[in-house]
């Protein structure tokens, strides 16, 4: 039901923003859409050339205020008051926030997936989010010392070939957790054929749900 809710808001955005639609339906054009049914992905994460950037402009921030509230203010406060009377160096409170950020995602997302199966000892979907802590400090420290950002089509090299490293082992945890036979799956996968599977995404229900 979530999914067709969401199929049907993305089809009535796409309806108001038609010339023919306004013309003929004016008062749907006043429908503020926008607020009532944003999209989640105001740029495409594919589009990324950092990690930085893929968290921060190019995913969806619908968790971003519960992160931020509830591990990155907690955490800085902390090394305030390490640090007090002094006052911190603003770097390590921009890192201490993010590593909190994380870390609060790393929790509810391990949780989360604890609840569909059995606990995973390696902590695979842990690690992940807090390697993307670790990510943007690296990337924080290459601005420091090069003065430039990372971006560009070598960013964009970097921060996937970060994401899928760490990423692989959390979606393979997440598969053994919804009991998904991900070797049937792969047969399937080849069975259906490379353009096929680009045709259309109609076929990742007869992926997950494959059978031998």
């Amino acid at each position: 039901p979530g999914c067709v809710a969401r199929l049907a808001a993305f089809a009535a955005k796409t309806a108001s923003r038609s010339a023919t639609v306004q013309r003929l339906l004016p008062d749907f054009s006043r429908v503020d859409l926008e607020q009532t049914c944003p999209f989640l992905f105001a740029n495409s994460p594919l589009e990324a050339s950092s990690i930085s950037a893929f968290w921060g402009r190019h995913w969806h921030t619908v968790l971003q205020a519960l992160f931020v509230e509830a591990g990155a203010i907690p955490l800085s406060a902390l090394v305030r008051a390490a640090f007090a009377p002094r006052r911190p160096p603003p770097k390590l409170l921009r890192l201490t926030g993010i590593f909190g950020a994380f870390a609060v995602s790393a929790i509810m997302h391990e949780l989360g997936i604890w609840c569909a199966g059995p606990f995973d000892r390696r902590l695979r979907t842990s690690v992940f989010f807090l390697s993307q802590a670790l990510a943007m400090g690296l990337e924080n420290g290459f601005k420091s010392l090069s003065g430039r950002r990372v971006g560009g089509p070598l960013g964009r090299v970097w921060a996937f070939a970060w994401l899928i490293f760490f990423g692989a082992p959390m979606i393979a945890a997440w598969m053994e957790s919804l009991a998904i036979d991900k070797h049937s799956m792969f047969e399937a996968a080849e069975r259906l054929g490379f353009w096929r599977m680009l045709a259309t995404p109609l076929v990742l229900p007869s992926l997950i749900f494959s059978r031998n």
